[in-house]
């Protein structure tokens, strides 16, 4: 529905409130890989592009309006009021959609295309600076859920190609970062062993 503005300044209660959902808008397409083959269920978020004139207000209390690709990669965002948007394909809320550069939409667009490249995977193992294994340890990326370090192996699945900054954390050692890791569609990168 629009946004309604309720003014509680001389009253205790507002009981006649009426919200009408007469907002039409739809934004659909499809999302394929690399290849050009269509990505099955896989999350499509539209948010208000504020650079290219969204609106800062629907963006505060509307945030995203989401959907989910079908087996044939296509989606359907429906209830999308008028403004520009942003739109992102990704695969699971452990990452992060802003990863990816998405495209400028309008409600009427129903022919986006999105590519969402084949994900990438970190692997490695983590020793403190005395050679032994850390007891308890975590490692975060930009963005994404923490992975636990175990027996001092570590693995991140599901990335978006690119770079991104890891973060090693953990009460035997003092926070380290490996910078600029490269990500590259359908790839494992093995940082070999990262010293803590």
């Amino acid at each position: 529905s629009a946004l309604t503005d309720v003014d509680l300044t001389g009253v205790a209660k507002k009981d006649d409130l009426r919200l009408v959902l007469d907002i039409t808008g739809v934004i659909a397409g499809i999302v394929v890989d690399g290849a050009g083959e269509p990505v099955p269920e896989v999350s499509v978020s539209a948010f208000p592009d504020v650079f290219s004139g969204g609106d800062m207000e629907s963006m505060a209390l509307g945030g995203f309006s989401t959907a989910t690709t079908d087996g044939g990669g296509a989606f359907t965002i429906r209830g999308v009021p008028d403004g520009s948007y942003r739109v992102w394909a990704y695969r699971s809320m452990g990452t992060n959609p802003f990863a990816e550069r998405g495209v400028t939409a309008k409600p009427g667009d129903t022919n986006l295309r999105l590519v969402l490249p084949e994900p990438g995977k970190v692997i490695g193992t983590l020793a403190l600076d005395t050679g032994d294994v850390p007891k308890a340890a975590q490692v975060l990326y930009n963005g994404g859920m923490p992975s636990q370090v175990v027996a001092g192996k570590f693995e991140i699945s599901d990335l978006s190609p690119g770079e991104m900054d890891l973060v090693f954390r953990g009460p035997e050692f003092t926070e380290t970062y490996k910078r600029d890791v490269k990500i590259e569609a359908g790839k494992t990168t093995d940082l070999g062993k990262v010293t803590v």
